[in-house]
Order: structure tokens, then C-alpha cells, then sequence
């Protein structure tokens, strides 16, 4: 799965995530949708078999600068008859980018580091929750167990011999 499965939309959207805009501002610039970058985005990346928008969006630029230059990104609002051959003007989308390093499409994370860096701020947050509630929850039951364990064997030194 290349390059050449995304639509031509699919690809701005992944240029725009390689310039490290958020969805809401693509939205802005592209006049079009939050809800359908994020489709864009979601579908780009399923196409190239990439488990995430910013490395797919990493690979799009390897692979585009690799072979030919970046197409145009539409102005602010889009354009009026929805043509995507016409130059952009606005200088925020410029095509430039610096270059990104790039994973190949086939290759996962391997090592328990790696895919902590690639978690998103809210899957960090659940971590930090659950992290916060399991460890007092099983330092109470390590707690219980010593105390009940202690427990028996004070009653074991109180029977009679």
C-alpha cells in the first residue's frame, strides 16, 4: 500500500499533519470539517497500513520529497469551485516543510519504550488514573494480607502447647 492509494484530499491533510497543525486548524485551512479531517486522516492512514496520522503523515513526505515535488495546498477556506489544482496563496500552508524522520509502513513498535512514546495525551492521562488507583488499591491488599498472615500467628503463639 503507497502512496498512490491516497485521494488527492487525504494527502493535503497528511501534509498539513507533517507541518504540525491540529485538526481544527487543517479544518480552518482547508474550509472543510473537524469531524472530516479527522475522517481523512483516519483513512490516510489505514491506506498506507501506518498505525498512527503523524507517522503516516512522516511517510507521505519521505516518500513525496523522494520522488517529486509536494503539491500546492488550497488558501484559507478552500477554494469556492472545490478545484484542487489551483496554487495556494497563503503562506501558512506553504508545502516546505523540514524533513521528518520516517518508520516504514510494515514496521511496529518492538520495545515497551517505544510504544509508551506513542501514546496521546489522553491515553497518558487514563495511564496516570489507573496507575493512581491500582497501586494504593494493591498496597491495600498486600496491607490486609500481611495483617491477617500476622494475625495468624500471634493466634497460633496464644494457643496452648
Amino acid at each position: 500500500m503507497g502512496i498512490e492509494t491516497l485521494s488527492e484530499r487525504q494527502k493535503q491533510v497528511l501534509r498539513l499533519v507533517a507541518q504540525n497543525h491540529q485538526a481544527k486548524e487543517i479544518a480552518r485551512l482547508l474550509g472543510i470539517s473537524e469531524s472530516t479531517v479527522k475522517t481523512h486522516m483516519e483513512e490516510g492512514r489505514r491506506r498506507l497500513g501506518i498505525a498512527t496520522s503523524r507517522e503516516a503523515a512522516r511517510y507521505l513526505a519521505a516518500q513525496e520529497s523522494a520522488s517529486a515535488p509536494v503539491a500546492p495546498l488550497p488558501p484559507q477556506g478552500g477554494y469556492p469551485s472545490g478545484s484542487m489544482d489551483q496554487p495556494a496563496t497563503d503562506a501558512a500552508v506553504s508545502s516546505e516543510a523540514e524533513p521528518l524522520p520516517v518508520r516504514p509502513p510494515d514496521t511496529l513498535p518492538q520495545t515497551f519504550a517505544e510504544r509508551l512514546r506513542r501514546l496521546s495525551h489522553l491515553q497518558w492521562l487514563g495511564l496516570m488514573l489507573l496507575t493512581a488507583i491500582l497501586i494504593p488499591l494493591i498496597a491495600g491488599v498486600l496491607l490486609a494480607s500481611v495483617t491477617v498472615l500476622l494475625q495468624g500467628i500471634q493466634n497460633m503463639r496464644a494457643l496452648p502447647q
